[in-house]
């Protein structure tokens, strides 16, 4: 029983840290008692996403994922207007969870490599991320086969393909002045 609980905290710098903000974990009436969680992600699982995975890690809960790397984004923005006509929106928190932990910027490499699969029905459990997840929680492990042919295509991928953001991941050190 977690309930009360820091999952997740946005971390204003030393300035503003009177903004800083906690979310504690609740329990519902209609809650589960889960040991084992599967998450299924892709390039672009970022923000609340990444939150939830990074939030339940200090937990008893064993917390996986499937599918791809994540997008890596664990700062967040503030809307900011000026001149009654200019809205700038910058990036001016982080989020970590209960022990502090908050620095994926590279975004959660999966447990299982599954593709995303757009051919397949949301929740058809032929679906190859679907079918990865099911596939961990009833055996433990991978499927090799599914793994392989995910590797395969993101090699293909990453061969046209510029990776990251460096917007995303220098400006919260721009911002913090630890800019390199």
């Amino acid at each position: 029983d977690h309930e009360g609980e820091i999952l997740t905290e946005l971390e204003y710098n030393d300035r503003y840290q009177h903004y800083n903000q906690e979310y504690l974990v609740e329990l519902l009436s209609n809650s589960v008692d889960v040991t084992d969680i599967v998450i299924i992600t892709t390039p672009a699982s970022a923000s609340a996403s990444e939150m939830l995975i990074n939030g339940l890690e200090p937990f008893t809960v064993n917390v996986e994922t499937v599918g791809s790397t994540t997008y890596g984004k664990p700062v967040g923005q503030n809307r900011l207007e000026f001149c009654e006509t200019e809205i700038l929106r910058a990036v001016t928190f982080k989020a970590v969870n209960a022990q502090g932990m908050g620095e994926y910027y590279e975004g959660f490499q999966p447990t299982c490599a599954a593709s995303d699969d757009i051919l397949h029905e949301f929740g058809d459990p032929a679906e190859a991320s679907l079918n990865g997840a099911l596939f961990y929680l009833e055996n433990g492990s991978c499927d090799a086969a599914a793994s392989l042919k995910a590797s395969r295509e993101h090699a293909r991928k990453m061969a046209v393909q510029p990776q990251g953001d460096p917007l995303v991941r220098d400006g919260w050190d721009v911002l913090t002045g630890n800019a390199r």
